[in-house]
């Protein structure tokens, strides 16, 4: 019967090709567009889940709220969080720390800028990165071991064996060789922690000092904890005050004691990282949940129209099946039958769609990713084929049911049914209308709003504008003798620019304009209001580089040393500390 009911369905879709090609293109383009859009939503939605310990991984948060507006929140907090909740809280299993830092790697010329994972002993024990070499137990046990990722392994020693090769990293002024001790697996784009290099977390002192780890106000890692199994967060959270002003001891604020609720640790779960911004930014990277919500209901809203143009256009076909169910009943057809025949074909079409949609879907991922500016795989995901086949079944359940009760003496007498049935095409044609005109206008909404932030005059011209990183001399101490040193080794790379007729003009600052990553800083008037504001440093040529006005006053002036501060001599410009010049 049912390879019978695939032969009716090729006669059908053969003896009107016409509707049948309009049937197949809606569901292909439904299909398709739930497919692309739904690999971004659970994407979106499925980060860190990958780790089977999820539900007990935590990321402290440093809330301090000082009254009169002096509120700092941060996903970054101090190093000494890591021993305050291991030691402090019987609750945690494990407590680990992660800090990327900038980290010149190589000998010589040949020497490359990478970010460098700087971990806890426990890290790999705490989230489950897979090590594909090396013993989990013994990575970074060194204070010289070094663990890389697949294809950072085969950047750095292409098809030689990376386990027990070293190479250097400069931290600082000391250029030190690190010898690897264990491969991960490649980190899943779905995760909020990336790295990868990484080194033993035992190097911060070095790095640091010894005074950053008894600091209670400089940040720099993200602080993850993972709870015991059966413990409970509240216990944790209930007690977090107590412990924290009994550790504070003489620490404090403007030269004031911290009083309760001034010094805080809030505990983020870590599956709500991804889509919580609400939260600072801290290294891991964060997504506004609205966007995947108003992608899913499009990709939705899209299906829907293509179930609602197949159920439109089978109903109109259903006065010409139904002489054909006539005489399938007169000859001892029963209506189970026609359902199930009726409900082969819609499926089978949405299967077809199905197959020519997923090919598509997959041979436009990157191109879907590049119009993100995002990086997501193609995956296979089983509820996907289950709602598409759904989608079938539902297109077709209204015109197979329409059909099949059809009675043979009643097909020439049609004209009460084809009222019943007229009205439902009005209705459904009324949803299928309404869902196209909002998808259509929001489609042009989104259009004009990408336009106005593309043509708006934002105060700043970046057009033919290029930037690069300069770097502070490794012995600068303080942020006015990284911005310094980085300005003196700026203006020797600025000199041999200058020889090119390509470039027209050079100028330096601690950032590019227009790009996020200013100093913030605040202070207290005369008037003992409490005021904010960011902090971006330059040379006497950046505002006529990006064509700034001045709203009042001057400009900086070239040699006035009230303006800017003479640069020194350029030493060795070989350091993590890196600021751009464009």
């Amino acid at each position: 019967m049912f390879f019978s009911n695939i032969k009716i369905a090729w006669r059908v879709w053969t003896s009107d090709g016409f509707n049948t090609s309009i049937n197949l293109l809606g569901l292909i383009v439904g299909i398709f567009s739930f497919l692309l859009l739904g690999q971004y939503v659970t994407h979106e939605r499925s980060f860190d889940e990958f780790h089977q310990r999820k539900d007990r991984i935590y990321r402290a948060l440093l809330r301090e709220d000082y009254g009169e507006g002096k509120v700092f929140f941060n996903a970054t907090t101090p190093l000494r969080f890591e021993s305050l909740l291991e030691d402090h809280f019987p609750e945690v299993e494990a407590a680990v720390q992660f800090m990327p830092e900038s980290y010149l790697i190589g000998e010589g010329q040949d020497r490359i800028s990478e970010k460098v994972a700087i971990i806890s002993a426990d890290f790999l024990r705490v989230f489950d990165f897979e090590v594909k070499k090396g013993q989990p137990e013994r990575l970074l046990n060194r204070l010289d071991d070094v663990i890389l990722s697949e294809r950072f392994a085969k950047k750095y020693f292409g098809e030689e064996e990376a386990m027990g090769q070293s190479f250097t990293i400069q931290i600082g002024e000391e250029k030190r060789r690190f010898t690897v001790n264990g491969i991960i697996k490649d980190i899943p784009t779905n995760s909020s922690i990336q790295f990868d290099i990484a080194i033993s977390a035992a190097n911060t002192r070095s790095i640091y000092g010894d005074g950053a780890h008894s600091a209670w106000f400089s940040i720099i890692p993200e602080t993850y904890m993972l709870l015991k199994d059966g413990a409970s967060i509240n216990e944790v959270n209930e007690k977090m005050q107590d412990v924290v002003l009994s550790q504070m001891g003489d620490a404090s604020y403007g030269g004031r004691a911290i009083d309760r609720d001034q010094y805080n640790i809030d505990l983020q779960p870590l599956t709500d990282i991804h889509l919580d911004p609400s939260v600072p930014l801290g290294y891991a990277p964060v997504s506004n949940p609205q966007y995947v919500l108003i992608l899913a209901a499009i990709g939705w809203l899209v299906l829907l129209a293509a179930c609602i143009n197949y159920t439109s256009i089978a109903t109109g076909q259903s006065l010409q099946r139904s002489r054909a169910v006539g005489i399938r009943k007169a000859l001892g057809a029963h209506r189970g039958q026609l359902l199930v025949q009726h409900l082969t074909e819609s499926t089978l079409l949405s299967l077809v769609a199905m197959m020519i949609a997923f090919v598509a879907s997959y041979l436009l991922v990157p191109i879907f990713n590049k119009l993100l500016g995002i990086e997501i795989p193609w995956i296979f995901y089983g509820h996907h084929l289950v709602i598409a086949l759904l989608a079938g079944f539902i297109a077709g359940i209204y015109p197979a049911f329409l059909t099949s009760k059809s009675a043979a003496i009643e097909v020439l007498h049609t004209q009460r049914k084809q009222l019943g049935k007229l009205f439902f095409r009005k209705a459904i044609m009324v949803v299928q209308f309404a869902v196209t005109v909002f998808l259509i206008t929001s489609t042009l909404i989104m259009r004009d709003q990408l336009n106005f932030l593309m043509s708006k005059d934002l105060g700043f011209n970046y057009e033919a504008k290029l930037a690069t990183q300069l770097v502070a001399d490794p012995a600068s101490e303080g942020l006015s003798d990284y911005i310094t040193s980085s300005m003196s080794n700026g203006a020797i790379l600025k000199s041999k620019l200058e020889q090119y007729p390509e470039v027209k003009q050079i100028a330096m600052g601690t950032h590019v304009f227009g790009t996020p990553g200013w100093g913030r800083l605040a202070y207290t008037d005369e008037h003992n209001v409490f005021r904010r504001f960011t902090l971006l440093v330059v040379d006497a040529h950046y505002l006529d580089l990006f064509q700034i006005d001045i709203a009042a006053g001057r400009g900086f002036l070239v040699g006035n040393g009230l303006d800017l501060p003479p640069y020194r001599s350029g030493r060795d410009p070989d350091s993590e500390h890196r600021l751009p010049i464009a």
